[in-house]
C-alpha cells in the first residue's frame, strides 16, 4: 500500500510543475501579443527609387566623402515660403523650418575626378549661409589630355576610394532648389549636418560642386517612413 505521506508530495510537486508551465504559457502569449501590437504600431514604409540631381564633394578624417543631393515625388515638400520669409524664421528660430529629406546608407566608391571648389566668405544673406567661390580643386593634373587621373606605376587609371551618401528631397522643392543659391546651399548645410547626426561624423564645411557628374557611384533604393518630426525630417 502506498504511502500517505510520500503520495501528497508527489502530488504537491505536480501541481507546482503545473502552475510552472501554465505561468510560462502566459508569459509566451504575452509576448507574442506585444510583438504583434509592435507591428501593427510600426510606421509604415515606402520604398523610393531617388532622381539624381547634382553632387558635392568634401572629406571627413577617413578621407573624401561625397554627398549625392537627389530628389523624389514620394518625399513631402517643406513648407512653401519666401526667402525673406525663410531668412526670418531663421534669424528667429532655427528649428523652425523643416525640409523633410532621406539620408542613405554610405557606399564605398572610386574617386578618379577633379571638380572646381567652393570657398566659403561673409554672404549677402547672412551668418546661415555664406557666399560661395568656385576655384579648381589643387588635385594633380591628368598625365595626358583625356586622362580621369594621374597616373601610376601600378595601374594608370586607378581612382582613390571614397564614400558617398544619397540624400533626397522633394522633387517639387529640388526644382525650385536649382534657381536658388541661398536654397540650394541651405539644403547642403542641413543634409551635412544630417549625415554627422546620424553616422557620428565630422565632416568639412567646405566643399566642391561636381561640375560634369550629378551623382557619385550608384543611387539605391530607399525606404521613408510615414511619419517624421525632427528639424531635419529624416525619413531613411
Amino acid at each position: 500500500m502506498a504511502n500517505p505521506k510520500l503520495l501528497g508530495m508527489g502530488l504537491s510537486e505536480a501541481e507546482a510543475i503545473g502552475a510552472d508551465s501554465a505561468r510560462f504559457e502566459e508569459l509566451l502569449l504575452q509576448a507574442s501579443k506585444e510583438l504583434q501590437q509592435a507591428q501593427t504600431t510600426r510606421p509604415e514604409s515606402t520604398q523610393i527609387q531617388p532622381q539624381p540631381g547634382f553632387c558635392i564633394k568634401t572629406n571627413s578624417s577617413e578621407g573624401k566623402v561625397f554627398i549625392n543631393i537627389c530628389h523624389s515625388p514620394s518625399i513631402p515638400p517643406p513648407a512653401d515660403v519666401t526667402e525673406e520669409e525663410l531668412l526670418q524664421m531663421l534669424e528667429e528660430d532655427q528649428a523652425g523650418f523643416r525640409i523633410p529629406m532621406s539620408l542613405g546608407e554610405p557606399h564605398a566608391e572610386l574617386d578618379a575626378s577633379q571638380c572646381p571648389q567652393r570657398t566659403q566668405e561673409s554672404g549677402p544673406l547672412g551668418p546661415f549661409f555664406p557666399r560661395t567661390q568656385e576655384s579648381w580643386a589643387q588635385d594633380p593634373p591628368p598625365s595626358a589630355p583625356g586622362d580621369l587621373a594621374p597616373r601610376s606605376d601600378s595601374f594608370p587609371y586607378e581612382g582613390q576610394g571614397c564614400t558617398a551618401y544619397d540624400v533626397a528631397v522633394n522633387s517639387d522643392f529640388y526644382r525650385r532648389m536649382q534657381n536658388s543659391d541661398f536654397l540650394r546651399e541651405l539644403v547642403i548645410t542641413i543634409a551635412r549636418e544630417g549625415l554627422e547626426d546620424k553616422y557620428n561624423l565630422q565632416l568639412n564645411p567646405e566643399w566642391r560642386m561636381m561640375k560634369n557628374r550629378p551623382f557619385m557611384g550608384s543611387i539605391s533604393q530607399q525606404n521613408i517612413r510615414s511619419e517624421q518630426r525632427p528639424r531635419i525630417q529624416e525619413l531613411g
